[in-house]
């Protein structure tokens, strides 16, 4: 699943749901989580569009220590 975090609001599309602030992604891992999704694969490239792409591998680790520490907190104990 692509994704991509801002600081912005940004409107989900069906093919990239999880790109937006990190509140709107956990909204969204939420309702997946609530409707059965028990695993996720993210990309930050596939589906992304070029301008919120990673630019290298560190601009990748800290998308990632970001969906971490933003992201993950907000979906509560029911994430392991």
């Amino acid at each position: 699943m692509p994704l991509a975090l801002s600081d912005e609001a940004t409107t989900p599309t069906p093919l990239a749901p999880l790109v937006g602030r990190p509140d709107q992604v956990a909204e969204t891992l939420a309702a997946f989580r609530d409707a059965g999704l028990h695993h996720v694969i993210l990309s930050p490239f596939y589906g992304v569009s070029p301008e919120q792409q990673p630019e290298d591998l560190a601009a990748v680790e800290r998308l990632l220590e970001r969906f971490m520490s933003e992201v993950v907190p907000a979906l509560g104990e029911s994430v392991k």
